[in-house]
């Protein structure tokens, strides 16, 4: 139903697809099997984007300029929850063991993934690519469509950097450690220094080349992401939102839940959504509730206390099938359960 598509008019670098299947090297499309990395340069802070994989410390101690960058940018709040992580038995996150997402409130991204990797074991390489791998498995799960990665996300101190280096990593990861995962999501490399210094690209290469420009499918979320919402503004959808309502549907799946405030909401996206014409897009209008509750698919940090409040409104408001709708939308409700130490142990 919802399929933005936003060209790629980035200065990128180096773009390949490569297949996990020997059958067949290239393929234009994506399936389960393929991947499309691409390398650029940028500033994974500045940089825009669906998710960001940032590498942090074992335990979640931000311990690397990136996270404590990232933590910065952030604010308080972030830094309060990384704090909780560490150095509390009793923190929980959305995730699995190694890895943490978090929302961003002021980064150009969905959302971050914390990864725990191992700056000091012998054998660290090849922990960091499960870990890796593992994150790769999370990202999946929520729909990410391009992850932003730091280069040598292995941080393998013996490699020098290269473009072949850098797709040996990814391929290594992923043939390795993460083959059951489907990976729809274009894998972007952020490269700091000048693509000059790259051993591939000097004297042979220019500068800036775009080899294969890429679409970037974006997900249901796009439309209340407000760094999205700019390559959105001239295309009416059924759902288009004003920026103040789409800000609020934003706060309401990132942010601590104000009753009085989220009731409010619920009216004026019932009314919204009520006049949707039934000659649209749509085969069917789509309740209030139930769009909510879709896009924690993807910002998935509030379902729960979400769907506490829809099911203390009257049932004529949610309508007759909201039960069913629901059991058909969300089958496995495991997406949404935070992840504890103790789970681990």
């Amino acid at each position: 139903m919802f399929d933005y598509i936003r060209l790629f008019f980035v200065k990128t670098i180096f773009s390949e697809c490569w297949s996990l299947n020997p059958e067949h090297y290239f393929s234009p499309e994506l399936d389960d099997t393929d991947i499309l990395l691409q390398i650029r340069f940028g500033n994974l802070i500045k940089n825009e984007g669906d998710i960001l994989l940032c590498p942090i410390s074992e335990h979640f101690k931000p311990s690397n300029s990136l996270s404590r960058n990232i933590i910065k940018e952030e604010g308080a709040w972030l830094e309060k929850e990384i704090n909780s992580l560490y150095s509390s038995d009793n923190a929980k996150w959305i995730g699995s063991e190694h890895v943490a997402f978090y929302p961003c409130r002021k980064l150009k991204y969905r959302g971050i993934l914390f990864v725990c990797v191992d700056f000091y074991s012998e054998n660290h390489v090849e922990i960091n690519s499960e870990r890796i791998a593992e994150a790769f498995e999370i990202a999946s799960k929520y729909d990410c469509r391009i992850l932003a990665c730091p280069e040598n996300i292995l941080y393998n101190p013996t490699e020098k950097m290269s473009y072949n280096r850098v797709c040996a990593e990814y391929i290594d990861i992923i043939r390795n450690n993460g083959k059951n995962v489907a990976y729809k999501f274009i894998i972007d490399t952020i490269i700091k220094r000048n693509p000059k210094n790259y051993f591939k690209c000097k004297n042979t290469v220019p500068t800036h080349r775009i080899k294969r420009i890429c679409f970037e499918h974006l997900t249901e979320s796009a439309c209340i992401l407000p760094h999205y919402r700019k390559h959105l503004k001239s295309i009416r959808t059924e759902l288009s939102f004003s920026y103040r309502t789409a800000r609020q549907i934003r706060n309401l799946l990132t942010k601590p839940i104000k009753r009085k405030v989220t009731f409010r909401l619920f009216n004026k996206l019932e009314k919204l959504l009520r006049e949707i014409p039934d000659d649209g897009c749509m085969s069917e209008p789509v309740g209030f509730a139930i769009y909510l509750l879709r896009l924690c698919n993807e910002m998935p940090w509030n379902f729960h206390e979400l769907n506490e409040l829809l099911r203390t409104l009257p049932k004529e408001r949610l309508g007759e099938y909201f039960d069913t709708e629901f059991n058909f939308a969300f089958p496995d409700l495991t997406k949404f359960e935070y992840y504890s130490r103790e789970k681990s142990t």
